[in-house]
């Protein structure tokens, strides 16, 4: 078996049905959120649970942080 890239890898590391079960459990947690906060509570809830994801991935190396910025002001990455 060959791999193109370490996202490849990664993925196949992973067990099947990762994603759905945390994407179940980020769905959860949200509904939580919104019962106990409302619907502002809710919408702090994910960005701050979104922005722990990026510095997660960032500081892991999955996610290239000045490409990412490059991309989001127009410039061409790679």
């Amino acid at each position: 078996m060959t791999f193109d890239s370490t996202t490849d890898r990664a993925a196949a590391r992973r067990a099947p049905g990762t994603s759905t079960v945390l994407g179940a459990a980020a769905g959860a947690v949200l509904a939580f959120a919104a019962l106990f906060f409302g619907f502002w509570g809710m919408v702090l809830v994910a960005a701050l649970s979104a922005l722990g994801a990026l510095v997660g991935a960032a500081l892991s190396g999955r996610i290239d942080v000045r490409a990412a910025i490059d991309a989001a002001r127009g410039r061409r990455v790679g």
